[in-house]
């Protein structure tokens, strides 16, 4: 699953599944046991995904003492960070 809120169960999570369907003047609720991600999940999951991978090619970066490639990692972060601020208050 793609949400951030999928290693536990929860209202929001559990919200995901259910479904209304109106036939008639009857509604019917049906249970989606895999939903579609919404775009702004594959978004958050994107932006977790990098963050992760970039704090640890830095942190393999520091252990190894530090290569030519470390000072584009630390900006690398600084310009993810900037951006994610600016995705927030948009």
């Amino acid at each position: 699953m793609l949400s951030g809120d999928a290693l536990h169960v929860s209202a929001t999570s559990l919200n995901r599944h259910p479904v209304r369907e109106f036939e008639g003047d009857t509604m019917y609720l049906r249970v989606d046991v895999a939903p579609e991600p919404r775009t702004e999940e594959m978004h958050d999951t994107i932006e977790i995904l990098c963050a992760v991978l970039l704090g640890v090619c830095v942190a393999a970066n520091d252990v190894l003492g530090g290569t030519p490639v470390g000072v584009v990692l630390r900006s690398m972060a600084d310009e993810l960070e900037f951006l994610k601020t600016e995705r927030l208050s948009a």
